[in-house]
Parts: C-alpha cells; structure tokens; sequence
C-alpha cells in the first residue's frame, strides 16, 4: 500500500493510500478519488517527504525495546 498526499483544484490537502501508482492513476481518471471538504474530483498528487530510516532512528528504537 502506498499513502499519498493528495490536493484538489481548491488547495485542500488529505490523504488516500492505494495498492500502487497505478491504481491510484486509474481512481482519478474514473473520478473515484474525491475531495472530502468540497467534493471535487479534480485531485492530483502533493509534495510528499521520503520515509527514511537513518542509524540513529533504528538505534533509538532498538534502545527502546
């Protein structure tokens, strides 16, 4: 599964997760994905930041346990 960040035509960003870029593709081109302040189904793709794992974060987690 993969989380996007999602903006409609209006700037009103939310969050839709998808087996893959290409479903999510096929979603909007059938107008599937809608915006869930105003509805609209003009949704594109918004600036998403990597999920990566640095040494410290995996030290501090294995600290943890």
């Amino acid at each position: 599964m993969i989380k996007y960040t999602l903006v409609c035509d209006s700037a009103h960003t939310f969050e839709g997760w998808f087996r893959n870029s290409d479903d999510f593709e096929a979603q909007v081109g059938r107008k599937l994905v809608l915006c869930p302040t105003c509805g609209t189904a003009n949704v594109k793709k918004g600036l998403m930041a990597p999920a990566v794992s640095t040494s410290r974060k995996r030290e501090a987690i294995s600290s943890a346990m």
